[in-house]
């Protein structure tokens, strides 16, 4: 890994802890608008989106075990993060591990619960995730909605 990278992971990293600690949607909100403020622009997705991205995913897998039977992972992360399932599509299933510090099988796990598709250790579907361009349930692409 080389050191931008390196550099990049720890920002993610720091961000996610903070984003994780984070007991309501407009402290999760707050935060990522700080983040927003506080990195630069080349760091922007590397740092603030991806640690964003991770954060939402664990966040959401702990509301999902306290959480009653009725549990949408959809409706939640969109209500508590502002994010839909196809914000994550794309993401790289390693950097998610690396940025929130858990087993990549942990992270696998959570995405699967959620329906998401995973190829070649990518996040590459999700049943409720639509693409820019048809506006279609099921359709995905890089860039999904």
């Amino acid at each position: 890994m080389n050191e931008d990278t390196h550099d990049n992971i720890v920002k993610a990293q720091a961000l996610y802890r903070r984003l994780t600690g984070c007991a309501t949607a407009q402290d999760f909100k707050k935060i990522f608008g700080e983040a927003i403020q506080q990195h630069t622009l080349d760091e922007f997705y590397l740092v603030v989106v991806r640690a964003e991205y991770s954060a939402a995913l664990v966040l959401c897998d702990t509301a999902s075990k306290q959480g009653g039977g009725d549990f949408s992972p959809a409706a939640w992360m969109l209500e508590f993060c502002g994010l839909k399932p196809g914000h994550l599509i794309g993401q790289s299933v390693q950097a998610i591990a690396d940025i929130s510090e858990k087993p990549l099988s942990a992270i696998t796990g959570m995405l699967e619960r959620f329906s998401f598709e995973i190829r070649d250790g990518v996040v590459s579907g999700h049943p409720e995730a639509v693409t820019a361009r048809r506006g279609k349930p099921g359709k995905t692409g890089r860039h999904a909605v």
